[in-house]
């Protein structure tokens, strides 16, 4: 199954795993100006973000999206992989190890994760 963008349209959301999948995947993103997803997307650099409680914002975003050009899709997409590669293991694990070693530094040689 193939899909052309991505919507997440909750009311209360932490860390979204499927959204930052979806940015990773290249897919358009919109969802709803919450928690974990607003601290995600940057609107209209490498997604969108909507009132929850406006519907018609969501619609807007919707046809905004594909009626958008070739060059202006290229430029989400490769944004969206950009920011969702921010949240990978290796680099939460290379992220998390340096903090630590700030904490409290080690006489051991850093590695990486």
């Amino acid at each position: 199954m193939k899909s052309d963008i991505f919507i997440l349209p909750s009311l209360s959301e932490g860390f979204s795993i499927s959204l930052v999948e979806a940015m990773l995947c290249g897919l358009p993103v919109i969802s709803t100006q919450i928690g974990g997803p607003s601290e995600i997307i940057t609107s209209e650099k490498n997604g969108f973000l909507f009132d929850p409680k406006d519907g018609s914002q969501l619609l807007f975003l919707m046809q905004l999206v594909c009626h958008m050009t070739q060059e202006n899709k290229d430029r989400l997409k490769k944004n969206a992989i950009e920011r969702g590669s921010d949240f990978t293991v290796s680099k939460y694990g290379n992220s998390l190890l340096k903090l630590y070693f700030k904490l409290h530094p080690c006489p051991v040689k850093q590695k990486k994760f």
